[in-house]
């Protein structure tokens, strides 16, 4: 479960965000992980190992988000139409 979450927030960032970005945020869920663990009573081994399951489901998941990008990027101009104010299409689609 934490990995499946981990990668699904890491392939959002990858789709919207910088790589700048992940490094706070795998920062927080390795503390969050470990806190969560010591406040269980579990051996630290394990809170570590939670942690870096956690890493690298964010990270993993920040390589596909990153693939997917340049996917949206290719779509995104043909998804929209703009009209001018003369009524005139505007596209980036060949006609």
């Amino acid at each position: 479960m934490l990995l499946s979450i981990a990668s699904l927030v890491g392939i959002y960032f990858g789709l919207y965000h910088t790589v700048f970005a992940l490094l706070p945020v795998t920062l927080v869920t390795t503390f969050a992980c470990c806190a969560s663990a010591m406040a269980y009573g579990e051996a630290m081994s394990s809170a570590s190992l939670e942690g870096l399951v956690a890493a690298i489901g964010l990270q993993g998941g920040f390589m596909i988000g990153l693939t997917g990008r340049d996917v949206l990027a290719l779509q995104l101009p043909f998804c929209f139409e703009v009209r001018t104010l003369s009524d005139r299409l505007v596209s980036s689609a060949p006609e």
